[in-house]
């Protein structure tokens, strides 16, 4: 997809939700602000029956609740619970918690980081750590809980994931305003590291953080259709796995966009971000797919062809590699976790 259709993607009338979700019971990461809030927002207004706000702050995530009690007018649908992906304990706690829920039909892998100043997590780069391996530690913890909820309430558990929350930066030097995601666009993740003999390694070596933010959306994406291949395989039940890009939104992503570029962003916010209420429809519409969009990846809440990095031969072996090693990775933090799949 060229610049100019990117253009004229900002600004599609995008569908508003409208799904009933009587009963239903969801967790959404990364709630207390953005695109998060919006479509935790969304659920209680469809009647969802419990919504959780799962935030590295509670009290953000309180107040939170607060503004969504009051927009909706429904009370006693809102749980928040502390998750915080930079603590690989913070995850598991978490996930043994929901695992307790009698009912879980939709996770919203939506919680993510974006910066350019180095700092580690659990031994990895942060982005690696927040967007990467704590996403799908969570996701294939909470496989089970969404098996058995499918298999209960004869439905379809979801999970969706929010891979390109917002427009990231490819290089900081380039002033680059546009997604990464959408297939085709001017400058995609390079994700150089793919090449390597052990791609994590790579990426703790590699002091640019340039294209950073941009490689760990495009793992999403990868490690996303991956497991729902594994899951399928392993024959245990349907969950469905779906990965999204909402495009550029005026969202707080951006906060730690260091000066000069923070004018830059705002001036491009200005002019052509989506609202966070307007970004978020595009999760409620992988929320809501069908099983056309399973394994696969949305933009603009439409199934679209995968980025270009990941077709062909090429492509392939390097979606096996990033899933093999992702895996044996997350099985050394939580043992015998791949028996979730």
């Amino acid at each position: 997809m060229k610049v100019v259709e990117f253009f004229k993607s900002q600004f599609k009338t995008l569908p508003y939700p409208s799904e009933n979700c009587s009963g239903r019971t969801v967790i959404v990461t990364g709630s207390n602000v953005g695109l998060g809030l919006e479509a935790a927002r969304h659920f209680v207004r469809l009647n969802a029956a419990k919504v959780v706000l799962a935030v590295r702050s509670t009290d953000k995530g309180e107040a939170a609740r607060t503004d969504i009690e009051l927009t909706t007018g429904k009370r006693g649908v809102v749980e928040v619970w502390p998750l915080d992906q930079a603590s690989f304990d913070s995850v598991k706690e978490f996930a043994a918690r929901a695992d307790k829920l009698p009912r879980l039909d939709c996770v919203v892998l939506n919680a993510s980081i974006a910066t350019s100043k180095r700092a580690e997590a659990e031994g990895w780069e942060s982005q690696v750590t927040v967007n990467v391996l704590s996403t799908f530690l969570l996701g294939m913890k909470l496989l089970p809980v969404l098996r058995r909820t499918g298999q209960t309430y004869n439905v379809t558990p979801k999970i969706v994931i929010t891979a390109s929350e917002a427009a990231s930066m490819v290089s900081l030097s380039h002033f680059s305003l546009l997604p990464s995601h959408h297939a085709d666009r001017s400058r995609q993740a390079k994700f150089t590291e793919r090449n390597s003999e052990d791609i994590y390694k790579a990426l703790n070596t590699n002091k640019s953080l340039s294209d950073r933010y941009n490689t760990t959306k495009l793992m999403q994406v990868v490690l996303a259709r991956q497991m729902a291949i594994a899951a399928d395989a392993s024959g245990k039940g349907r969950v469905q796995v779906t990965t999204l890009n909402p495009g550029l939104c005026a969202t707080a992503l951006f906060r730690n966009v260091p000066f000069p570029l923070t004018l830059v962003v705002k001036v491009g916010l200005k002019l052509l971000a989506r609202s966070a209420e307007v970004g978020s429809r595009t999760i409620m519409s992988a929320a809501f797919a069908g099983e056309e969009a399973h394994g696969r990846y949305m933009s603009d809440c439409v199934v679209v062809k995968f980025p270009k990095l990941m077709q062909g031969e090429d492509g392939e072996h390097m979606q096996t590699r990033v899933w093999d090693e992702t895996v044996e990775l997350l099985n050394g933090v939580d043992p015998g976790l791949s028996r979730n799949l």
